[in-house]
């Protein structure tokens, strides 16, 4: 006789919970819950099977590390520190009152200086080192482009002077910031002037803006094609007033190098009359 088969059942068993153990300075409290809490900073979960008995549990917070204790920000403590020359680790001094947690912060950063020489890269130099062989390729790239500019080639020296100044901008961190401002700067201008050639006027403005804001002073070709630029959009007052501006700058030269500033100030100022006018005879 064929037995009928049975439908399976599927027994669910109870999840464990988790006692909450909750350490205090007089006695310590177990409670089971099922529901999540905010815990007090000083809580420690245990997690334990249902119906264990969980172990008596450690107060890490007594005898703590010893740490070097911050100063306040506006004050000032020389700690007990010296240098060996032969291994180049920081000792502390004997000293009559011995600053808590110096010797293990001393011992990290010791620690921290021997790991980074197992490295195979090289620690960076310190600052006010210059490569050499990055500052002949971006001079032999802005040369290349005022050739070709010469030349009339004026979209291959835009393509030149951009090759100059990715490779101006992408100096390493620690290398002095004055020299990429001064390359950067002329690279920008000469720029500008190759961009004023193909009558592209907005990248030439903001290429001359850009060497302006890097090198406000002794730079007058750089406000002049600034001007230049917005004077050829019909941005007369903002030529004006960019030309006002590279003037003051340019005020322990005057009457030396601002020629041409002064000189297209003339034509704005010029030119805005004529536009009054015309506005004027429209209106009546």
């Amino acid at each position: 006789m064929a037995r009928t088969p049975q439908k399976s059942r599927r027994v669910r068993r109870a999840r464990p919970t988790h006692p909450i153990i909750t350490i205090s300075s007089t006695k310590t409290t177990t409670r089971t819950t099922a529901t999540t809490t905010p815990l007090p900073a000083n809580t420690i979960i245990v997690p334990t099977a249902a119906g264990d008995t969980p172990s008596a549990p450690t107060n890490t917070l007594e005898n703590p590390t010893p740490t070097l204790k911050e100063p306040a920000m506006d004050s000032f403590t020389l700690l007990p520190v010296t240098i060996d020359e032969s291994s180049k680790s920081l000792l502390e001094r004997p000293s009559a009152s011995p600053t808590p947690g110096l010797s293990a912060a001393l011992a990290d950063l010791n620690n921290l200086h021997r790991s980074l020489l197992q490295f195979d890269n090289a620690i960076p130099p310190p600052p006010g080192l210059i490569n050499p062989k990055r500052s002949a390729q971006i001079n032999k790239l802005r040369e290349s482009g005022n050739a070709a500019f010469r030349k009339q080639q004026f979209n291959e020296a835009i393509k030149l002077y951009t090759y100059a100044l990715e490779m101006c901008l992408t100096r390493p961190p620690w290398e002095q910031s004055a020299l990429v401002r001064e390359e950067a700067s002329m690279i920008y201008s000469n720029r500008a002037q190759a961009n004023i050639a193909s009558r592209n006027w907005a990248d030439g403005m903001c290429d001359a803006e850009m060497s302006c804001g890097l090198k406000p002073k002794d730079n007058v070709k750089a406000w002049y094609r600034r001007a230049l630029c917005l004077k050829e959009m019909g941005k007369l007052e903002d030529a004006r007033e960019v030309l006002e501006m590279g003037s003051e700058w340019e005020i322990e030269n005057q009457g030396k190098t601002d020629g041409d500033l002064r000189a297209l100030l003339r034509d704005v100022a010029k030119a805005l009359e004529e536009k009054e006018e015309k506005e004027k005879a429209v209106a009546a």
